[in-house]
């Protein structure tokens, strides 16, 4: 049976701190290994960068990013306009307010030194209010 947007919602909020519990510890197990002695955070760049390295064999590697956005007000060109401005352009809706989460878990795995595999998926969540022209001419 599908499970409702709701319900995802509530089972990825709820299992996200185990999750990220889970991958720091295998990822520090994995990467303990005699070979990594010399490996350093700083010789990668920041974490909203990816595939910038590759991987020694048998190394993995995990992540976990939740992104939050959050958009207000309208503009038209470089001037803000209000929701009554959009609907008197003859528009039938406007909005107001919209907020959107992202969750990604990542995975990378090398099966050579000379080549790293990765994967990524996300749940993608918009929640957008809006208002209606309800008037009754044109």
């Amino acid at each position: 049976m599908l499970l409702s947007n709701l319900l995802r919602f509530k089972l990825i909020t709820s299992l996200s701190p185990i999750i990220i519990t889970l991958l720091l510890c295998f990822s520090h197990i994995v990467n303990a290994s005699p070979h990594q002695a010399s490996h350093k955070m700083n010789q990668h760049a920041p974490i909203g960068v990816m595939g910038d390295h590759m991987h020694m064999k048998g190394e993995w590697m995990f992540s976990y990013r939740r992104m939050t956005m959050t958009m207000e007000d309208n503009l038209r060109g470089d001037q803000a306009i209000s929701a009554n401005g959009i609907l008197s352009l003859g528009y039938e809706m406007a909005p107001l307010k919209m907020n959107t989460t992202m969750d990604m878990l990542g995975a990378m795995y090398a099966p050579s030194d000379k080549l790293t595999l990765m994967v990524m998926v996300n749940y993608l969540e918009k929640e957008m209010d809006s208002t209606m022209d309800m008037g009754m001419g044109m």
